[in-house]
């Protein structure tokens, strides 16, 4: 098939798909949040159906797992569970590198900017990333995305992504910079001075690597980053 004819019939596929996308609706994440009204959730908030998101990079070929409820994480508006504490805890320690790519949507309905409802078992690992398709009656979007050339068509999703939910959406390739000379932001704004966090207890937040003297302050630090970061960011000296 040529290319012209490809990206026509992807097109056609995806006019289709994106009209009963809008018909399903979606609801916005709370405002704040890199990914905005962008991330592919429930009403409830819950992410990826309940499947568990480091489960889909230890699965091979086989099928994700499903989370539990008494392992739940809440990062940044969306609930994402866990089959196991080892599985919650390694996301904890580095969420965006387990949170699905392009919010969640199809991965080949974003080659053309489109945000198209997934089928949670139909994915691929890409360089580290998990990428999701939509697989019913119109087909199944992940042989497509097989077919081509995969990692232009990622540079083309991430493109058109970057444009829709903005540029901090897409991962960064470098690596992340350490926050707050690597203190603990729950620590700032208490009568002693701020304290060091660990590396075995850190999360990457908006690009950037937050480190923390336990676990309990990262889960607290993940419920509302936005508060934690403004409280340990500088204040204006009070005026004399």
């Amino acid at each position: 098939m040529s290319p012209a004819h490809s990206t026509h019939l992807r097109t056609l596929v995806l006019l289709t798909l994106g009209l009963l996308s809008a018909a399903c609706g979606s609801t916005p994440i709370a405002e704040g949040s890199p990914y905005g009204a962008h991330t592919n959730r429930a009403s409830s908030g819950l992410a990826l159906e309940g499947y568990d998101p480091v489960s889909y990079f230890e699965a091979g070929e086989s099928a994700p797992q499903r989370g539990r409820k008494a392992l739940e994480v809440n990062f940044e508006g969306s609930r994402y569970r866990f089959a196991t504490a080892e599985h919650q805890e390694l996301f904890l320690g580095n969420p965006e590198r387990y949170v699905p790519a392009y919010g969640g949507w199809c991965a080949w309905a974003m080659v053309d900017g489109e945000k198209v409802d997934v089928d949670p078992e139909s994915y691929v690992i890409q360089d580290e990333r998990l990428m999701l398709f939509y697989d019913g009656l119109f087909g199944d979007t992940r042989k497509s995305w097989n077919r081509g050339e995969v990692q232009q068509l990622a540079r083309e999703a991430d493109q058109r992504w970057s444009s829709v939910a903005g540029p901090r959406a897409v991962r960064a390739s470098q690596k992340p910079e350490l926050a707050l000379g690597g203190m603990d932001p729950l620590t700032f704004g208490l009568e002693s001075q701020p304290r060091p966090g660990s590396p075995s207890h850190a999360t990457l937040w908006g690009g950037q690597r937050f480190q923390f003297e336990s676990a309990a302050h990262r889960a607290q630090f993940l419920t509302d980053p936005e508060l934690y970061v403004g409280m340990a960011a500088p204040q204006p000296e009070a005026q004399r």
